[in-house]
């Protein structure tokens, strides 16, 4: 008789992924829940893989209620290859830091 493992799924899962188009500019933004959101610095990476290094990645500013917008130009999209990437949302105070992931399909463009 062999034991059964759980098969719980993990607190946060990131959601469905949305489609960027390369060659097309694409805007995101991620919500964080935090009284001190304010005094956050923001970034975010693109990433196939977790372990990859960032094909795209740079800062990012805060906005009112939460949401952190960023936007992927039309140049960095036509460098991505066609497949499902992360887009993750780093958020900190230099004592804690908070990821937001979420998930893109990029398709090529319909000529």
């Amino acid at each position: 008789m062999t034991a059964q493992t759980p098969t719980a799924k993990p607190a946060s899962l990131p959601g469905a992924a949305s489609q960027l188009i390369k060659g097309k500019t694409y805007d995101f933004k991620s919500l964080f829940e935090s009284d001190a959101v304010a005094s956050y610095s923001y970034s975010f990476q693109v990433k196939k893989y977790p372990g990859d290094a960032a094909a795209i990645s740079r800062a990012l500013t805060a906005l009112s209620a939460g949401h952190i917008t960023g936007t992927i130009t039309a140049a960095e999209s036509a460098t991505l290859s066609v497949g499902l990437w992360q887009i993750i949302v780093t958020g900190t105070d230099g004592t804690e830091s908070q990821d937001h992931v979420q998930r893109v399909q990029v398709k090529e463009a319909w000529v």
